[in-house]
């Protein structure tokens, strides 16, 4: 997908979770397109940490948009209440608009979701099913290569979905308002149950 829209190269794109997933590839979509962009992660400069608020005044200051994707992740303990902090540290930073990473049919992402429309912020929801690269990148992998699975039983069949989707979708609503105020849910072609994708990978 081509990244429209003017570029600011006073002002950067903020993206948090920059070494993940999704962060890393919207980061390089931005990078791709000629975007200013800025690093959040703990070993960057300035540096970014979830469990640190006193960084992250410096990491969003001159920011005009920030893409959230919630380490580790929004069902966490704590993590609605963490977000919505963030929210407010960016508004008084002066930040215009932020697109956050959330999970389908989770209530504390959707509670994390709330809380962002409710501020003066613009906004963009991108509301995602699990990665396809989970099975490729963590979680599944070691036990993958190992040739054996353990799953807890009663799963119900997920529509895994690209991580390279949602980072197209994230990085164009990062500079794009036509994305202003909405909400994307991103989910693969069909669901399948975990036996059946771990099949198909084998």
């Amino acid at each position: 997908m081509a990244i429209s829209s003017t570029r600011d190269d006073a002002h950067p794109i903020l993206v948090l979770g920059a070494n993940g997933k999704t962060g890393g590839r919207v980061l390089d979509r931005l990078r791709a397109a000629g975007h200013a962009v800025r690093v959040g992660s703990r070993s960057a400069q300035p540096r970014f940490d979830w469990e640190e608020p006193a960084t992250w005044k410096a990491a969003l200051q001159g920011v005009r948009a920030v893409y959230v994707a919630y380490q580790p992740d929004l069902c966490v303990p704590g993590a609605v209440e963490t977000v919505t902090a963030f929210y407010d540290v960016a508004a008084k930073a002066g930040v215009e608009r932020i697109v956050l990473l959330s999970g389908c049919g989770e209530p504390e992402a959707q509670d994390a979701e709330k809380a962002l429309q409710a501020t003066a912020l613009d906004w963009t929801i991108v509301q995602a099913s699990w990665f396809f690269q989970n099975f490729s990148e963590n979680y599944f992998l070691d036990e993958i290569v190992a040739g054996a699975i353990t799953l807890p039983e009663g799963l119900a069949p997920e529509p895994f979905v690209d991580a390279d989707d949602i980072a197209d979708i994230a990085a164009e609503a990062l500079v794009d308002s036509r994305h202003s105020r909405k909400l994307y849910e991103l989910t693969g072609p069909q669901a399948l149950t975990f036996p059946e994708a771990i099949a198909q990978i084998g």
